[in-house]
C-alpha cells in the first residue's frame, strides 16, 4: 500500500511539473510590447496635381498596444483618436487612427499581407518601451501618411 502511495505521489509531481514546463513554453513574444503608450503623430498628404505637400498638426494622443488574440504576431497600436475613415488595400482596411502590424522577434512592424503598392509601413520598436513608424498609403490622386513616435507610458 505504501509504495501504491508514494508511485501515485510521484507521479502527481511528475505531471504537474511537465505541465508547468510547458506552460514557461508557450510565453507570447509580443507581450513585453503591450501597454499603454503616449503617441505623438502628424499627417501629411501630397496631392499628384497640385505637386504639393501639406503637413498637419501634431497629435499627442494617449493610445495602447494591445495582443490581437486571433491572429499569431499581430499586435494593435491605437496610436490616434478614434477615427472609421480607412484605405481600402485589396480587401483589408487600414484605419487612420490604429494599425494591425506583423511584430517580428526583432521588434520590426510589416503588413506581410498587403502589397506594398497599396500601404507602406516602416518602423520598429527600439526597445519594448519605445517605437518609431510610419504609414504611407496611396491612390490616384495622392498619398497620404502618419509618422509616429511613441513611448510608454
Amino acid at each position: 500500500m505504501r509504495m501504491l502511495k508514494f508511485v501515485l505521489i510521484l507521479s502527481i509531481v511528475l505531471i504537474s511539473a511537465i505541465g508547468c514546463e510547458a506552460d514557461r513554453n508557450n510565453i507570447d513574444y509580443r507581450e513585453p510590447y503591450v501597454g499603454s503608450f503616449t503617441f505623438s503623430s502628424y499627417a501629411f498628404s501630397y496631392l499628384y496635381w497640385l505637386d504639393t505637400t501639406r503637413y498637419h498638426d501634431t497629435i499627442v494622443f494617449q493610445g495602447s498596444i494591445e495582443l490581437d488574440n486571433e491572429k499569431d504576431s499581430v499586435i494593435i497600436i491605437k496610436y490616434r483618436p478614434p477615427d472609421s475613415s480607412y484605405h481600402l488595400c485589396g480587401n483589408v482596411k487600414v484605419y487612420k487612427s490604429e494599425i494591425e502590424p506583423f511584430l517580428g522577434v526583432n521588434g520590426s512592424l510589416s503588413f506581410p499581407d498587403i502589397p506594398p503598392s497599396c500601404v507602406i509601413v516602416s518602423g520598429q520598436f527600439y526597445s519594448t518601451d519605445s517605437l518609431h513608424f510610419s504609414v504611407n498609403t496611396e491612390s490616384a490622386g495622392g498619398r497620404w501618411g502618419h509618422v509616429v513616435s511613441g513611448a510608454r507610458k
